[in-house]
């Protein structure tokens, strides 16, 4: 009988991914992560593989929708992993927010690099001057007061996503509005850079007729497979 492997290293590495795409909770892939540089290697990729973001999930989800955005700005090396997003609940805006400091929304993370990474995204899809000063509005401040366009500056970085489920339950959605409907039609800069050309699983829901999902933002999905 061959003796067993002596650690996780001594594996070879498509066994090791293999092992690590059973493993929960997340948190046991982090601490992975911290083990060695192959198991960094391994478990980065299935750690960003499935995004989930729930404004109903205690110490998680929406909580880090800005921390999380601004690594995907800063790193498309982790931004290319991502091969599904899952938004379910309702965006934080300033008539929404919690009193509980386990609850509260992260702000932006402080970084000599974080308004110019901003600015440079903000320039690339804005039209005119007063639309890239209303998402400077939305966008810079530490708070970053509209989640719909820090969500729409998320996805349209995702270069390899395959399925898109998303659930909206607010308002406050012109900023993707407005982004969608110029992916559908394929107007600046989508028509050069294109999103969402890998997508294979669309659900875009709102949670009744009072909370409908603009079908633009179904159609901008759809174009994209054309």
């Amino acid at each position: 009988m061959s003796k067993m492997p002596s650690s996780l290293d001594s594996l070879n590495v498509e066994l090791l991914d293999k092992i690590l795409s059973f493993v929960q909770p997340r948190s046991t892939l982090y601490q992975l992560a911290l083990v060695s540089w192959t198991l960094n290697s391994l478990a980065t990729r299935h750690l960003y593989r499935h995004v989930f973001l729930d404004s109903d999930c205690p110490n998680g989800g929406i909580r880090h929708m800005l921390p999380f955005t601004f690594l995907i700005l800063r790193k498309p090396c982790i931004a290319s992993l991502v091969r599904s997003f899952t938004f379910r609940g309702r965006f934080h805006d300033e008539n929404y927010s919690s009193s509980h400091p386990s609850e509260r929304r992260l702000l932006w993370p402080k970084h000599p690099e974080r308004d110019n990474i901003l600015r440079r995204l903000i320039k690339k899809i804005s039209h005119s001057e007063e639309e890239e000063l209303e998402w400077h509005q939305a966008v810079l401040p530490g708070i970053a007061p509209q989640d719909d366009a820090i969500c729409s500056l998320l996805l349209i970085s995702l270069p390899n996503l395959r399925r898109l489920d998303f659930e909206i339950t607010g308002y406050h959605v012109d900023f993707l509005t407005r982004i969608f409907s110029r992916i559908a039609s394929s107007e600046p800069p989508f028509d050069v850079n294109p999103v969402f050309t890998k997508l294979s699983d669309i659900m875009l829901a709102g949670s009744n007729d009072r909370y409908s999902t603009d079908y633009v933002l179904l159609g901008a999905c759809c174009t994209s497979q054309q």
